[in-house]
């Protein structure tokens, strides 16, 4: 697990992706070290973090550190989490906003051969 690009699996007990659901998140697959379609759950991240007034982290960010994960877990479920970050009490956001970004690695699920057949 990275946050804000460390390796790290803790954020605040402010922040207010935990505290109200202040945020929004990707789910990519990834196979042979490669994320399907990252290009476009960028887009959608980034459509997203703008609807909210949430600052996006920039593409190439994001990228670097995908492509770490993918050195690491080639075949993988990986989910892109962006909050408003730390803030104060109470729903009204703060002033001055500085997002956190998370990213969680979980593997494969094992899907029964048949279901690529069968549905």
């Amino acid at each position: 697990m990275l946050v804000n690009g460390t390796k790290s699996n803790l954020i605040s007990i402010r922040d207010r992706g935990l505290f109200y659901g202040d945020g929004v998140f990707r789910t990519l697959i990834s196979t042979k070290g490669q994320a399907l379609h990252w290009s476009l759950h960028y887009q959608k991240l980034k459509h997203d973090c703008d609807a909210l007034i949430i600052p996006c982290p920039r593409m190439d960010v994001l990228s670097a550190e995908l492509n770490e994960l993918l050195m690491k877990f080639p075949d993988a479920v990986i989910k892109l989490i962006v909050t408003r970050g730390i803030g104060q009490r109470g729903y009204i956001p703060p002033p001055q906003v500085q997002a956190t970004h998370i990213w969680d690695v979980s593997p494969l699920p094992e899907t029964p051969f048949d279901r690529s057949t069968n549905g």
